[in-house]
């Protein structure tokens, strides 16, 4: 894992009204946070980076976009997948349901819980729904640097 560079912002910026501060292009902004480390006490605290590959996962074994996935849009062609991609980031990770519920762009966790209920219902009822969770699981478990410490016997707690 990199170490963590420390930056520091001149003080003006903190006393600076919003009208005050420049314009940085969407593009600049998403690259220079995606190179942030929170740190607290003076360590590293990693950022799950997880729930990301999930979404990238699923969105390319559905070949859809993965701003597609995570849009606020709602065709049915990527409710599914969506789902799916939910069912794992919980599954899979150690996130709470609204941590979840950020990531997908849901205003609340209430989503997310469909979301599981949804995909387990399937699951029980279509062994084709479930073969496809459970592909994609092992694909993702398969993924470089992929270390979650559960088995995939494991039962899912809603």
């Amino acid at each position: 894992m990199p170490q963590p560079q420390s930056i520091s912002l001149p003080s003006t910026w903190a006393d600076a009204k919003p009208h005050e501060i420049l314009m940085v292009r969407k593009s600049d902004l998403e690259h220079f946070l995606g190179r942030l480390t929170v740190v607290r006490d003076s360590q590293p605290v990693p950022r799950n980076h997880l729930i990301g590959r999930i979404q990238r996962a699923v969105a390319d074994a559905f070949s859809i976009d993965l701003s597609e996935l995570v849009s606020r849009r709602r065709p049915a062609h990527i409710a599914w997948p969506r789902q799916i991609a939910v069912y794992l980031s919980h599954k899979l990770t150690e996130c709470t349901l609204t941590e979840i519920a950020e990531c997908f762009g849901y205003s609340d966790h209430s989503t997310v819980t469909h979301s599981l209920l949804a995909v387990s219902d399937r699951m029980l009822v279509n062994a084709r729904s479930r073969d496809q969770v459970d592909a994609m699981e092992a694909a993702i478990l398969k993924l470089p640097g992929i270390d979650i410490g559960i088995t995939s016997e494991q039962p899912l707690n809603l």
